[in-house]
């Protein structure tokens, strides 16, 4: 299987046409987007919301870009929500059953992640690729005072997810 890294513009109002312009040219099976947020363990998200949000519990976190979007939607005329096509439960009993801390989440945010999951999924909705999303601690390193997780568990955590959307995608 192949597999494409793209970084992505951290600007929430380019993300949409970047995974367009990803998905047309790779025809993914599957996508996979990888986000790091605060967490302690790694998170399969489940929903992706239609919403750009720059605010975290009160306090305004713009984009690399300086972009502060508040409460708007991703695209017009779209679905409030869309739920990943990934075998999330099976993804997370996975890592589970092989020493690593994982867990389904209901809410993949407001910023910059949401939009890419949202986006892939929105471009997704009318083929067989499956689409979705998971959250990765930060590194030892990274900041302080923050729950983390070293870098080749999560690659090998990355690789599980793989394994799993695989033989998922081809029954």
């Amino acid at each position: 299987m192949k597999s494409l890294e793209e970084k992505y513009p951290k600007t929430s109002q380019k993300l949409p046409s970047v995974i367009k312009r990803l998905i047309a040219e790779v025809q993914p099976e599957i996508f996979l987007g990888l986000g790091w947020d605060y967490t302690k363990g790694i998170k399969v998200e489940r929903i992706a919301l239609n919403v750009m949000d720059s605010d975290f519990w009160g306090e305004i976190k713009p984009d690399n870009y300086g972009n502060t979007p508040h409460n708007q939607r991703i695209f017009e005329r779209a679905p409030l929500a869309l739920e990943s096509t990934l075998p999330v439960d099976q993804i997370v009993q996975t890592l589970k059953n092989s020493g690593i801390f994982a867990f389904p989440s209901y809410f993949a945010g407001t910023h910059c992640c949401n939009t890419v999951m949202y986006s892939a999924l929105y471009y997704s909705r009318r083929s067989k690729r499956i689409a979705g999303f998971v959250h990765i601690p930060p590194i030892p390193g990274m900041f302080e005072n923050t729950p983390t997780m070293e870098l080749e568990q999560e690659k090998k955590a990355i690789e599980l997810v793989l394994q799993v959307c695989r033989t998922h995608f081809k029954s």
